[in-house]
């Protein structure tokens, strides 16, 4: 999930290419308006329409629902920003521009601590 059209399109395309299915959400808005959630969730948090905290904390209140994993690859990179993403559930908090690797890794990382979701 990112409000840039390319940077969303692009990691997508290198995610697929990676054998990962992958969907697209352009907004806050658009990502609380999809009713079935994929399991692991990569967004920026820093997003035209809300921020990206207050989207994990939106999506993780949401009563019946499956919990998907979060992955953060963002331009916020300050201290506080590590420590508000792991106060929210991010599992992973990645800087931009974040290498195909360590996004994979992250992925990994994530498919591991969900098992039975991934």
């Amino acid at each position: 999930m990112d409000d840039y059209p390319d940077s969303a399109e692009s990691l997508a395309m290198v995610l697929k290419t990676h054998g990962y299915p992958t969907g697209i959400a352009l907004s806050g808005r658009a990502a609380l308006g999809i009713l079935l959630l994929p399991d692991i969730v990569i967004l920026e948090l820093r997003l035209r329409d809300t921020d990206g905290w207050n989207l994990v904390k939106t999506i993780r209140a949401r009563p019946g629902s499956v919990i998907p994993a979060f992955i953060a690859v963002t331009t916020c990179g300050q201290p506080a920003d590590f420590l508000k993403s792991s106060d929210v559930g991010i599992s992973a908090h990645l800087i931009k521009p974040a290498s195909i690797d360590h996004i994979i890794s992250a992925l990994a990382s994530v498919s591991h601590a969900f098992p039975s979701r991934c």
